[in-house]
């Protein structure tokens, strides 16, 4: 072996000297950076807003079915009224028919008398 083989080995295994980064190279990994944790952020928001919307899909499909069966009630107590009302014409024709009409008539002849 020769003088200069033993230095060349050394100067092979030595730790390299990491060159000073350019500073373009750091604004480029800091932009990285911060697109990283943007998108972190955003996803985040996205899933909070996913369950949010879908919790409020769930009360407005709730509300809807209420609605549904409140509309179906409302029309349930139309036509019971409906129905009241003629129940309440016959009965009507009935006391004008049976009570009113002869009462009329006997004043009248009462009156005729007198």
């Amino acid at each position: 072996m020769t003088e200069h083989a033993a230095p060349e080995q050394v100067r092979k295994f030595a730790p390299k000297r990491k060159p000073e980064a350019d500073p373009t190279d750091r604004a480029g990994e800091a932009l990285l950076a911060m697109l990283k944790e943007g998108a972190k952020l955003s996803d985040e928001k996205h899933e909070r807003l996913m369950d949010l919307t879908h919790d409020l899909s769930r009360q407005l499909h709730a509300a809807q079915e209420r609605i549904n069966a409140l509309q179906d009630e409302v029309a349930h107590f139309r036509a019971r009224a409906a129905g009241a009302e003629k129940w309440l014409e016959v009965i009507e024709k009935q006391i004008e028919q049976t009570l009113i009409t002869p009462m009329a008539a006997g004043w009248g002849e009462q009156a005729k008398m007198q």
